[in-house]
């Protein structure tokens, strides 16, 4: 006697749906030839999601020119920026107040492409731009940048030389301080470079400089610089105008930023006749590079 046998496709027992492509296989019951022959179900697979890349974070603001990436920036208090925060499809962009004076209760104001930060006390400010994977619901990229709240305009820039006599007494070597716009011919040459002898150059959009300070006795010289433009890169220079038989001797040069310490950095003068520099200071960024100012013997002549 022959027994047949029905599968149901809710039968619990095959755990197997209609369709399924394994047939049920029980001992001692035959299966069928079209049976072994059906086709294998495919193995479905997901989807790769191809990674995409990180936009660069940058902070940038909004103004009349468009956009513009800054690093620092000098604002008056009670002024505000507004802060570019677009970027690529599939992230965003936040702008986070990292710093702020103490007296300060300044946040940003975010809109749809775009925060809004008001300075309201003096002081240092550190914002971040943060670029966000929206998928992945992190950050991916930041950076960050400061902005200067001063009370005036007043003077910008203040150079200042100091050097120490090498064997410690009273006397002391006579070093000068040296200050152009980059890109200029000839050091120790007027109207160009601002020193002992050229106390005060009109660069026009350069602002004007001026020679303040000329203590050999105390080791020291300055150069003040009313600059109020946002772009602009200037280059200063030391030279050793008489060692007096004393040598070498340690030169520092420090930049004041509206009374704040923008960067200082310090050589040993080799003796009478040596020129160290061009040491750039940069306006845009507020920032100094030391990296490129060497030891020359003399003034350095075009087109060095």
């Amino acid at each position: 006697m022959k027994m047949t046998y029905q599968l149901s496709c809710l039968l619990l027992i095959t755990g197997l749906g209609c369709g399924d492509p394994e047939p049920l296989v029980l001992p001692g019951v035959p299966v069928s030839a079209a049976q072994k022959a059906a086709p294998e179900a495919p193995i479905e697979t997901l989807e790769e999601i191809p990674e995409r890349e990180c936009p660069l974070a940058y902070v940038a603001i909004r103004n009349s020119d468009g956009v513009e990436p800054i690093s620092r920036r000098i604002v008056l208090p009670g002024g505000e920026l507004t802060f570019d925060t677009q970027t690529a499809d599939g992230f965003s962009t936040n702008l986070v107040l990292l710093e702020k004076p103490e007296l300060s209760y300044a946040a940003p104001v975010h809109e749809e492409t775009s925060s809004v930060l008001h300075f309201d006390a003096v002081g240092e400010y550190t914002v971040e731009a943060q670029v966000i994977d929206n998928a992945a619901g992190e950050t991916c990229n930041s950076s960050t940048a400061t902005v200067l709240a001063h009370k005036s305009a007043g003077t910008r820039f203040r150079i200042e030389l100091t050097w120490t006599s090498p064997n410690g007494g009273v006397r002391k070597p006579d070093l000068d301080l040296h200050y152009r716009r980059a890109g200029s011919t000839y050091w120790n040459n007027a109207p160009e470079d601002v020193f002992w002898r050229n106390a005060t150059a009109d660069w026009g959009d350069g602002g004007i400089a001026r020679h303040q300070t000329d203590e050999t006795d105390l080791g020291m010289e300055v150069i003040i610089h009313d600059f109020d433009g946002s772009q602009g890169q200037f280059e200063i220079g030391v030279y050793n105008y008489n060692d007096k038989g004393l040598g070498p001797t340690v030169a520092t040069v420090r930049v004041f930023e509206y009374g704040v310490l923008l960067d200082e950095g310090s050589r040993e003068s080799v003796g009478k006749g040596h020129f160290w520099g061009p040491i750039v200071l940069d306006a845009a960024t507020s920032s100094m590079n030391f990296e490129n100012a060497i030891a020359h013997p003399g003034f350095p002549i075009p087109p060095i």
